[in-house]
């Protein structure tokens, strides 16, 4: 084999520099801005004020699910607040539903700082709620401190142009009632825009990551005003095609204009007993109301743009945002496809490469991307046994790095596997018109996601002709070379400083489940190195440190725990009684089939479905982890048709539901062939856009009980449902399965909890 050119050696050398230094800004970046201090000028957001808030409603560490007498203790907190900075606060108090069924009485709070005009109200909203398993100090109570400390910090400036009103809703963990509630009983129209602070975790930068349709006015107010900006339009990109929602969903979907952000930092924590006010740092407090002063501010003073359409926007390192207007985006791939072609055009002319050598480079250019998509692949299935199904385990970090690994080894392998076989030049082209092709399929199929491409292609481009006309045209040879080294290295600095930030992030945002793709990313920021690879010695010894890597982060998968106390294992206890079946189960909700080694010393344990649990979600029985439980003395949630009528080829049945054990959480389960439709619950009324559902759940029963009407079937009668009553805990009896929990599993979401079923019937009518 040749020896390595000195210039294509001292190219690769720089570009390994460069890369380390890409990378060691982003992670600098991920640490979030300085904190201000007590002392902070007042018109300033400041982190330590802030915390002292927080710790006064969430720092008790106790949940507070809607419906709670601990909520009722959070919301007299935020009102006091409010009122402790001269605000007269509201409460709405309305009975909501979301489109899927789920139900329960809301009150929000509302407090308002006047405009100088009217309407074009600027709202700034979180939610106060928590989840049953959690405190909610990350979700949302750090949202509600940022809010108050916002409204504190604008009251000492100047009046603004348009009101802002601070909206602290209620319901958001039961499916987003607080919005709903609000959308229902305000005008969309009367709002100039929404930005809702959330939190998925209990650590990072506050990330804007959806908005609404027609957003380039709504970025560039973010862009000027969020001193260490944070967001990608891959983000808005992806979230449209997910099935997650947040309070700003119920807003969009009604035509309001917005931005939701949130921090997603140790997500193991999110809805569980460690998303505690002292596991929020300072840093991610000051960032999260950086962001809400800022937008708030800037919309509120100067309104918001008049630009239309969609924007393709990303920051640089947290400095500042770029952005222009998606529609820009394929013209752009276009162009840089055209003018890279043009120069595969002249080079091929020139005789700088053959035909056949180019069409390797060609093929050779997206080897990196297969065979990192593969090695990704590879150590998912290979570690798949070893994390059962955790998303976030406690080895995360060598995941990371092994994903990493596998995307660098697969482009030092592909540059020594192609040496002989093609040079520089060739590759170079090869590798850019690759990138243009690939930045044109993203602007057709995720339009968010194609500046990672289609902005280093435009920059490679132009700097391949600068080099082509330098060589054509310069005086001295030294210009030949530095116009070429120009070429190769920036646009490699230009994808990396893009696409490493989204890379570092997607473990956290998505899980063990993307590692392929966090491969797939790294081995496109690098493929820009085979240029140099296939003209260096250096490929080889690359693939084999970098295999070494990937190799040693998979052992250390195999030698961490998968569990500790800071990212712990998932673990629900369910007490379930079936009054029909006449059965009893504990059920041990966790992530997949390995049951903590703690809890079979107390039960025995098995897999296999519960029906009853079942109707409503598809008919699917999915297997459950259960163990036999006893019988325990409890009354069984009751509900009787007190009224059928006939609405066509429907039957509108209505339903009293009562729990005699004072649950305030109930739900009713109907069989699919029902296609059931929540009509109304007490005095709410569905207003027809409810899909159809199989379960419909009330959050805050009254202790009189509830009426529920349902539209069903009439082929569906005499078929039976069930009434199902939810109590936070479990009995007694399950005390020692707490116990024998252990210290790295914690309950989640709806934490432990009783449940006790009851199979009603709906009589054959006769007409």
């Amino acid at each position: 084999m040749s020896q390595a050119k000195p210039s294509s050696a001292a190219r690769l050398a720089v570009a390994l520099v460069l890369i380390a230094l890409v990378l060691i800004a982003t992670f600098a970046a991920s640490l979030g801005p300085s904190v201000q201090s007590v002392s902070a000028p007042p018109e300033v957001f400041s982190a330590e004020r802030a915390r002292v808030v927080l710790q006064r409603l969430a720092g008790d560490g106790i949940p507070h699910p809607i419906g709670s007498a601990q909520n009722a203790l959070v919301r007299d907190r935020v009102i006091a607040e409010f009122r402790a900075l001269g605000y007269a606060p509201a409460i709405e108090r309305n009975l909501a539903c979301a489109p899927n069924g789920s139900c329960g009485w809301v009150e929000n709070i509302l407090a308002t700082l006047p405009g100088r005009e009217s309407g074009s109200t600027v709202i700034l909203n979180a939610h106060y709620d928590s989840v049953p398993a959690g405190p909610g100090g990350g979700d949302d109570a750090t949202g509600v401190a940022a809010i108050l400390e916002v409204a504190r910090a604008l009251r000492t400036l100047p009046q603004p142009r348009f009101p802002v009103l601070f909206l602290v809703d209620d319901g958001e963990e039961a499916g987003l009632l607080g919005a709903e509630a609000f959308v229902r009983r305000h005008r969309p129209a009367d709002f100039a825009s929404v930005l809702v602070l959330e939190a998925r975790g209990s650590s990072g930068r506050t990330l804007m990551f959806e908005t609404s349709q027609d957003n380039r006015a709504i970025v560039g107010a973010y862009a000027r005003s969020v001193p260490r900006p944070s967001t990608s339009s891959v983000y808005f990109s992806i979230y449209q095609r997910l099935p997650n929602g947040t309070n700003f969903t119920t807003f969009k979907n009604v035509g309001m204009r917005g931005m939701a952000a949130a921090f997603i930092g140790d997500p193991a924590q999110y809805h569980t007993p460690l998303n505690r006010v002292k596991n929020i740092p300072d840093q991610t407090l000051q960032h999260m109301g950086d962001t809400g002063l800022g937008v708030t501010r800037e919309i509120a003073y100067n309104g918001l743009g008049a630009e239309t359409g969609n924007a393709s926007y990303f920051d640089v390192l947290t400095l500042a945002v770029v952005r222009w207007p998606e529609a820009l985006n394929i013209p752009v791939a276009v162009v840089a496809l055209a003018l890279l072609c043009t120069l595969a055009a002249l080079q091929l002319r020139a005789g700088r490469f053959a035909v056949r050598e180019f069409a390797s480079s060609l093929a050779f250019s997206l080897v990196p991307l297969v065979a990192a998509g593969l090695a990704g692949f590879g150590v998912s299935s290979l570690l798949a046994t070893r994390l059962d199904q955790a998303n976030w385990p406690a080895s995360g970090s060598w995941l990371v790095l092994a994903a990493w690994a596998s995307g660098f080894s697969a482009v030092a392998l592909s540059g020594w596997l192609a040496q002989g076989k093609i040079r520089g030049a060739a590759a170079w082209t090869a590798v850019w018109i690759v990138m243009s092709i690939l930045g044109i399929a993203a602007a057709l199929l995720l339009p968010g996601a194609s500046y990672l491409l289609t902005g280093p292609a435009a920059v490679a481009a132009l700097l391949g002709l600068g080099s082509w006309i330098g060589e054509k045209f310069g005086k001295r040879k030294r210009n030949k070379i530095a116009h070429s080294s120009l070429a190769v290295v920036i646009p490699l600095v230009a994808i990396s400083v893009l696409v490493f930030p989204f890379a570092l992030e997607l473990f956290e945002g998505m899980g063990a489940g993307t590692l392929f793709g966090v491969a797939i990313l790294v081995a496109i920021a690098l493929a820009p190195l085979l240029p140099m690879l296939v003209e260096t010695t250096w490929s080889r010894r690359l693939a084999a440190m970098s295999l070494a890597v990937a190799a040693a982060a998979v052992v250390a998968v195999f030698i961490t725990p998968v569990y500790t106390a800071w990212t712990p294992r998932p673990l629900a206890l369910v007490y379930q009684m079936d009054r029909g079946a006449a059965t009893a189960h504990w059920i041990a909700e966790i992530p997949g089939k390995v049951v903590p080694a703690e809890l079979p010393s107390v039960a025995s344990w098995r897999t296999e479905p519960i029906p009853s649990l079942a109707i409503g979600l598809g008919e699917v029985p999915a297997l459950r982890t259960v163990a036999d439980a006893p019988p325990v003395t409890l009354a069984f949630p009751e509900a009787r048709i007190v009224a059928v009528e006939q609405r066509g080829n429907r039957s509108l049945l209505r339903i009293e539901m009562h729990s005699p054990r004072g649950a305030r959480v109930m739900r009713l389960r109907f069989a699919a062939q029902f296609t059931p439709r929540l009509v109304s619950m007490g005095e709410f009324m569905a207003d027809g856009k409810s899909r159809t559902t199989g379960v419909v759940v009330m959050h805050t029963v009254p202790l009189e009980g509830i009426v529920v009407a349902v539209e069903i079937d009439l082929a569906a009668e005499d078929s039976e449902f069930v009434v199902e009553d939810e109590t936070p805990g479990l009995p007694t009896e399950g005390t020692p399965l707490v116990k024998a929990r252990g210290a790295d599993s914690v309950p989640i979401h709806r934490g432990d909890r009783t449940l006790l079923s009851t199979l009603g019937r709906v009589p054959k009518l006769r007409y």
